[in-house]
């Protein structure tokens, strides 16, 4: 239930609250009433569970993490478990195979990226769970050390900034140091580039902190009327893609998306490769980013066409596709466009020529224009990762309408201590619809 623990309320109602394991029995207090179910805040648990490991300081109020104390063994049955409830839910009709389970290698210092608030007094940290109130945090220990070593050294020299400020850190594989991005308040522009400029002084040399980029904040409305300044460095991350023979070097400004665990990301890159299989044959890549899984695909023979939304992401996928034709790894081509609106032209000219299509929708899952296109495709084999599972089963019902059904599937942990489980699933169909 989006990391809600799900329980029941002495009224025989269903009791969604913001902690708790299977198994304990909580004393909570009801925030919310509604005629079916009640959500709550636990203040006291009469029968814990036996916790594994020394729980983090923060657990409990940060909104982080959502597994702190029982074993990894536990928490990957319960999310397990949990991902396969709300499929059931949605759709009961609908037969699913069992899943594969994939791992997480580690629990802790496996996150390559995160974004923390600034909260004034120099201290950084997450939003408590379902709420607009900050929890300080000294340390963070699911991210790589270095990580959280420098957004203790930028948040605590950055108390003169609003404290509704956003600081984003990322590790540069290639430069073997830390990208750093703050967003500020319009209003606050100015502040930020005097404070930046004093920590040029500092960590200009790059040796510590790549890169340090500021921009403005979105407006109230989510309009991003954005003005940038780099500080020092140009503003990008070095990202290592390893092949089966070797490694590709994608350059992506800091900032944009790329999967959180590098252990993970490359067991789902795997992943695609072996459901993909080899073959000199065309593929599309829809929701590419910058081209994680077409490098896995054009390492496999594929011709692939990918494409993304007009951005950042996009520029960097057409530089990955530049070096992959460079390196004689295959061919690539990077077409930017609004997926909301469908296929681009050059795309949907060669439709009938696709033999396996790869998609990596954001967490609503794939717009009603790229359902339409894929059913009415040639396409056999759809490969769907997907970042929330529920989405992608919604997605489901609306392709077995066009005679695609799902063969196999794997559950990827990859944000451990999180609610959160990645899917891939390979749908196919006997024939064109």
């Amino acid at each position: 239930m989006g990391g809600d623990a799900v329980g029941t309320h002495p009224s025989g109602r269903v009791a969604l609250l913001n902690q708790g394991y299977p198994g304990e029995t909580v004393e909570a207090v009801v925030t919310e009433s509604k005629p079916r179910l009640v959500r709550a805040k636990v203040i006291s648990v009469r029968e814990p569970i036996v916790d594994t490991e020394e729980r983090c300081a923060v657990f409990g109020r940060c909104g982080g993490c959502r597994f702190w104390g029982p074993s990894y063994k536990d928490e990957l049955a319960w999310k397990s478990t949990a991902v396969l409830e709300g499929i059931r839910r949605l759709d009961r009709n609908l037969v699913w195979p069992d899943p594969r389970i994939e791992a997480a290698p580690r629990a802790n210092g496996y996150r390559l990226r995160a974004k923390f608030h600034l909260m004034g007094r120099g201290q950084t940290g997450f939003l408590e769970q379902g709420s607009h109130q900050g929890v300080p945090s000294t340390q963070c220990a699911v991210l790589m050390p270095a990580l959280d070593e420098v957004r203790l050294i930028l948040g605590g020299s950055a108390q003169g900034l609003p404290h509704e400020s956003m600081l984003h850190v990322e590790w540069d594989d290639q430069r073997q140091a830390v990208a750093a991005l703050v967003e500020v308040p319009y209003k606050a522009l100015d502040k930020a580039k005097e404070w930046g400029a004093e920590l040029a002084k500092q960590f200009g040399s790059g040796e510590r902190i790549s890169t340090l980029k500021i921009q403005t904040l979105p407006d109230a409305k989510g309009f991003a009327k954005i003005r940038e300044r780099f500080i020092w460095g140009d503003g990008m991350v070095g990202v290592h893609v390893p092949l089966t023979a070797h490694t590709i070097l994608v350059w992506i400004p800091v900032g944009s998306f790329r999967q959180g665990s590098r252990d993970m990301s490359q067991k789902l890159r795997q992943e695609v490769a072996k459901l993909a299989g080899a073959m000199d044959a065309r593929a599309l890549d829809l929701y590419a980013g910058y081209g994680n899984f077409s490098v896995a695909l054009a390492s496999m023979g594929w011709e692939v066409d990918a494409v993304e939304g007009d951005g950042p992401a996009s520029d960097a996928g057409k530089l990955l596709a530049s070096s992959l034709r460079q390196s004689g790894v295959a061919q690539v081509r990077m077409f930017a466009q609004d997926l909301n609106e469908g296929l681009p032209k050059p795309v949907l000219s060669r439709i009938s020529e696709y033999r396996l299509a790869v998609v990596d929708p954001p967490r609503g899952g794939l717009s009603r224009a790229i359902v339409s296109a894929l059913s009415s495709s040639s396409i056999q084999r759809l490969i769907y990762v997907s970042c929330d599972p529920a989405a992608m089963a919604r997605d489901a019902m609306l392709l077995a309408k066009a005679g695609f059904g799902v063969h196999s599937w794997t559950l990827f942990d990859t944000f451990p201590r999180t609610a959160h489980m990645e899917a891939v699933a390979l749908f196919t169909r006997a024939k064109p619809a």
